[in-house]
Protein backbone atom coordinates (compact mmCIF):
# COMPACT_ATOMS: atom_id res chain seq x y z
CA UNK A 1 0.00 0.00 0.00
CA UNK A 2 0.92 3.17 -0.89
CA UNK A 3 2.25 5.15 2.63
CA UNK A 4 2.22 8.98 1.76
CA UNK A 5 -0.42 11.44 0.31
CA UNK A 6 2.06 12.28 -2.59
CA UNK A 7 2.58 8.64 -3.08
CA UNK A 8 -1.40 7.66 -3.18
CA UNK A 9 -1.78 10.66 -5.14
CA UNK A 10 0.57 9.89 -8.35
CA UNK A 11 -0.66 5.95 -7.73
CA UNK A 12 -4.53 7.15 -8.42
CA UNK A 13 -3.22 8.91 -11.59
CA UNK A 14 -1.67 6.56 -12.94
CA UNK A 15 -5.08 4.20 -12.77
CA UNK A 16 -6.60 6.92 -14.55
CA UNK A 17 -7.88 9.15 -11.54
CA UNK A 18 -7.25 13.03 -12.98
CA UNK A 19 -5.30 14.51 -10.38
CA UNK A 20 -3.21 17.81 -11.08
CA UNK A 21 0.55 17.06 -12.48
CA UNK A 22 2.31 15.66 -9.74
CA UNK A 23 6.06 15.69 -9.20
CA UNK A 24 7.34 14.00 -5.19
CA UNK A 25 10.74 14.77 -3.72
CA UNK A 26 11.93 13.57 -0.82
CA UNK A 27 13.76 16.08 1.07
CA UNK A 28 17.51 14.46 0.60
CA UNK A 29 16.90 14.87 -2.74
CA UNK A 30 16.15 18.47 -2.63
CA UNK A 31 18.97 19.62 -0.77
CA UNK A 32 21.55 17.60 -2.30
CA UNK A 33 21.07 19.24 -5.32
CA UNK A 34 18.87 22.70 -5.51
CA UNK A 35 19.65 23.46 -9.23
CA UNK A 36 18.77 20.13 -10.39
CA UNK A 37 15.60 20.08 -8.31
CA UNK A 38 14.86 23.59 -9.75
CA UNK A 39 15.44 22.25 -13.46
CA UNK A 40 13.23 19.38 -13.04
CA UNK A 41 10.31 21.36 -11.45
CA UNK A 42 10.51 23.92 -14.33
CA UNK A 43 10.71 21.59 -17.04
CA UNK A 44 7.64 19.34 -15.72
CA UNK A 45 6.10 22.78 -15.21
CA UNK A 46 6.77 25.45 -17.67
CA UNK A 47 6.00 28.32 -16.66
CA UNK A 48 2.75 27.33 -14.46
CA UNK A 49 1.45 27.97 -11.39
CA UNK A 50 2.23 25.80 -8.59
CA UNK A 51 1.66 24.25 -5.46
CA UNK A 52 4.06 22.94 -2.88
CA UNK A 53 1.80 20.45 -0.42
CA UNK A 54 2.29 18.21 2.23
CA UNK A 55 3.10 14.35 2.24
CA UNK A 56 3.90 13.27 5.77
CA UNK A 57 4.01 9.78 6.65
CA UNK A 58 1.05 9.69 9.26
CA UNK A 59 -1.21 12.15 6.80
CA UNK A 60 -3.84 10.84 4.93
CA UNK A 61 -3.48 6.97 6.05
CA UNK A 62 -6.42 4.04 6.40
CA UNK A 63 -6.43 5.47 9.87
CA UNK A 64 -5.56 9.05 10.08
CA UNK A 65 -6.37 12.09 8.50
CA UNK A 66 -4.47 15.12 9.83
CA UNK A 67 -6.32 17.40 7.00
CA UNK A 68 -4.52 20.58 7.05
CA UNK A 69 -2.50 20.01 9.89
CA UNK A 70 0.31 20.48 7.74
CA UNK A 71 1.62 23.14 5.48
CA UNK A 72 0.69 23.96 2.39
CA UNK A 73 1.23 26.95 -0.07
CA UNK A 74 -0.67 27.75 -3.11
CA UNK A 75 -0.43 30.01 -6.25
CA UNK A 76 3.44 29.94 -6.58
CA UNK A 77 5.71 31.25 -9.57
CA UNK A 78 7.63 28.48 -11.08
CA UNK A 79 9.90 31.27 -12.14
CA UNK A 80 11.02 32.18 -8.89
CA UNK A 81 13.21 30.30 -7.88
CA UNK A 82 14.23 32.10 -4.41
CA UNK A 83 10.32 31.71 -3.24
CA UNK A 84 9.93 28.22 -4.76
CA UNK A 85 12.51 26.92 -2.11
CA UNK A 86 11.67 29.60 0.62
CA UNK A 87 8.27 27.71 0.52
CA UNK A 88 9.43 24.26 0.49
CA UNK A 89 11.01 25.00 3.64
CA UNK A 90 7.86 26.62 5.11
CA UNK A 91 6.36 23.22 4.28
CA UNK A 92 8.84 21.00 5.73
CA UNK A 93 9.41 23.17 9.07
CA UNK A 94 5.67 22.08 9.34
CA UNK A 95 6.07 18.35 9.88
CA UNK A 96 8.01 19.48 12.62
CA UNK A 97 10.13 16.01 12.26
CA UNK A 98 13.53 16.83 10.35
CA UNK A 99 14.18 13.28 8.39
CA UNK A 100 15.60 13.76 5.09
CA UNK A 101 13.21 11.06 4.15
CA UNK A 102 10.06 13.77 4.57
CA UNK A 103 8.30 14.42 1.06
CA UNK A 104 7.26 17.27 -0.88
CA UNK A 105 4.58 17.24 -3.45
CA UNK A 106 4.65 19.85 -6.28
CA UNK A 107 1.53 20.05 -7.96
CA UNK A 108 0.08 22.20 -10.88
CA UNK A 109 -2.33 24.78 -9.44
CA UNK A 110 -5.65 23.90 -11.46
CA UNK A 111 -7.85 27.12 -13.21
CA UNK A 112 -11.17 27.54 -14.12
CA UNK A 113 -12.06 26.23 -10.19
CA UNK A 114 -15.85 26.85 -10.03
CA UNK A 115 -16.82 24.29 -7.31
CA UNK A 116 -14.05 22.76 -4.71
CA UNK A 117 -15.02 21.21 -1.28
CA UNK A 118 -13.98 17.37 0.23
CA UNK A 119 -15.86 14.48 -0.30
CA UNK A 120 -16.13 11.52 1.85
CA UNK A 121 -17.82 7.72 2.26
CA UNK A 122 -18.65 7.96 5.54
CA UNK A 123 -19.67 10.60 8.15
CA UNK A 124 -16.92 11.10 10.36
CA UNK A 125 -19.05 12.35 13.11
CA UNK A 126 -20.77 8.84 13.54
CA UNK A 127 -19.22 6.63 10.97
CA UNK A 128 -22.27 6.08 9.26
CA UNK A 129 -21.66 4.90 5.51
CA UNK A 130 -23.21 7.96 3.94
CA UNK A 131 -21.49 9.58 0.86
CA UNK A 132 -21.17 13.48 2.09
CA UNK A 133 -20.11 16.47 -0.51
CA UNK A 134 -19.33 19.45 1.27
CA UNK A 135 -18.75 22.15 -1.08
CA UNK A 136 -18.43 25.88 -2.05
CA UNK A 137 -18.86 27.40 -5.30
CA UNK A 138 -16.45 29.88 -6.73
CA UNK A 139 -12.45 29.98 -7.38
CA UNK A 140 -11.22 29.77 -3.67
CA UNK A 141 -10.39 26.06 -3.00
CA UNK A 142 -9.32 26.59 0.76
CA UNK A 143 -12.71 27.64 1.75
CA UNK A 144 -13.80 23.96 2.85
CA UNK A 145 -10.35 22.35 3.87
CA UNK A 146 -9.33 25.22 5.73
CA UNK A 147 -12.59 25.33 8.09
CA UNK A 148 -13.41 29.05 6.86
CA UNK A 149 -16.40 28.06 5.78
CA UNK A 150 -18.96 25.35 6.33
CA UNK A 151 -19.60 24.86 2.48
CA UNK A 152 -22.74 23.27 1.39
CA UNK A 153 -23.14 19.48 2.39
CA UNK A 154 -24.74 16.78 0.18
CA UNK A 155 -25.28 13.75 1.74
CA UNK A 156 -26.02 10.38 -0.34
CA UNK A 157 -26.99 6.16 1.04
CA UNK A 158 -24.77 4.02 -0.70
CA UNK A 159 -27.36 1.59 -2.65
CA UNK A 160 -30.08 3.33 -2.74
CA UNK A 161 -32.43 3.98 -5.63
CA UNK A 162 -32.33 7.45 -5.77
CA UNK A 163 -30.10 8.77 -8.20
CA UNK A 164 -29.06 12.56 -8.55
CA UNK A 165 -29.83 14.49 -11.91
CA UNK A 166 -26.60 16.66 -11.76
CA UNK A 167 -24.11 15.45 -13.97
CA UNK A 168 -21.40 16.73 -11.57
CA UNK A 169 -22.68 15.02 -8.31
CA UNK A 170 -22.92 11.60 -10.50
CA UNK A 171 -19.46 11.47 -12.21
CA UNK A 172 -18.07 12.59 -7.71
CA UNK A 173 -20.22 9.69 -6.99
CA UNK A 174 -18.78 7.75 -9.51
CA UNK A 175 -15.58 8.44 -8.90
CA UNK A 176 -15.26 7.99 -5.06
CA UNK A 177 -16.14 4.04 -5.97
CA UNK A 178 -13.50 3.71 -8.13
CA UNK A 179 -11.36 5.37 -5.73
CA UNK A 180 -12.25 2.97 -2.70
CA UNK A 181 -11.81 -0.03 -5.14
CA UNK A 182 -8.52 0.59 -6.63
CA UNK A 183 -7.12 1.79 -3.37
CA UNK A 184 -8.62 -1.34 -1.83
CA UNK A 185 -9.75 1.28 1.16
CA UNK A 186 -13.36 0.59 2.64
CA UNK A 187 -13.91 4.50 4.24
CA UNK A 188 -12.19 7.93 2.34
Amino acid sequence: MHKTKGETLIFLNKNKINTPKTLLLNLKKIKKNKNKVYSLLSKKFDNKKIAIRSSFFNEDTKKTSNAGKYQSILNLDIKNKNNIFKNIQIVAKSYQNNSLKNQIIFQEMIRDVKFSGVMTNLDIKNYSPHIKINFTKGKDTTLITSGKVSGTTLTYLPNNKYKPKNKIIIKLLKTIKKISKILKIKFL
